[in-house]
């Protein structure tokens, strides 16, 4: 047997959407649930409806598509105007802002900062690594074809190793992106618009609506 549920400020989802999240509808979204399949649709017209893709991480607007619990969606804009969930906690009859309540979140959560610990400081010693050894293996070469005496050497050598990091720009944007996007509170009440701290997913606590 199929249901559905509304989703948006005036939606029938079990968390609370409330005006002030301009960016959402009264009635944003609808889930059908035909059995273990979950199929997303927009109804707004004026704002979007978007779920991350797991593979890229990146919000795509959809119209309509097949989702799983853990699909990450956003209504209106990722933004304190809009409204961040998993399909999951549209499926809850009890998620509410209060303790004990996220630990599953969290824990998902922790696993994606410990990722993006990892990949940030392997790129780290990476780009030190080569600031130090580039102007070495530079400096050695162009003693070797032009002697010793070339003032330039140490000047070259400079600037290569300030334009490492430059080269390394959208990898490292890229790894700064998985903390952005997987690292928020993952109450959907909760309005605050950046990432959660190192501290409050060490402690698997948001410290601005106390979920944990």
């Amino acid at each position: 047997m199929s249901t559905s549920i509304i989703i948006g400020r005036e939606g029938g989802q079990p968390f609370v959407i409330d005006a002030k999240r301009t960016r959402v509808s009264r009635q944003h979204a609808k889930l059908y649930i035909d059995g273990d399949k979950l199929t997303l649709k927009n109804l707004s017209k004026e704002n979007y409806t978007f779920v991350r893709e797991e593979q890229t991480g990146l919000l795509r607007a959809i119209e309509q598509k097949r989702v799983s619990e853990d699909t990450f969606v956003v209504l209106g804009e990722d933004s304190a105007h809009g409204c961040q969930f998993y399909v999951r906690q549209v499926l809850s009859s009890s998620v509410s802002c209060g303790p004990a309540t996220f630990a599953d979140d969290f824990i998902r959560i922790r696993q994606k900062f410990d990722e993006y610990k990892q990949m940030r400081d392997a790129l780290n010693r990476n780009i030190k690594i080569l600031q130090i050894g580039v102007p070495v293996v530079i400096t050695a070469i162009m003693m070797l074809l032009l002697g010793p005496k070339i003032g330039a050497l140490g000047v070259l050598s400079g600037l290569f190793a300030r334009l490492i990091p430059e080269i390394f720009a959208k990898k490292k944007k890229s790894i700064e992106q998985i903390r952005e996007l997987y690292c928020r509170c993952p109450n959907p009440e909760c309005s605050r618009p950046n990432p959660l701290s190192e501290d409050e997913i060490h402690n698997m606590q948001c410290s601005r609506c106390g979920a944990m």
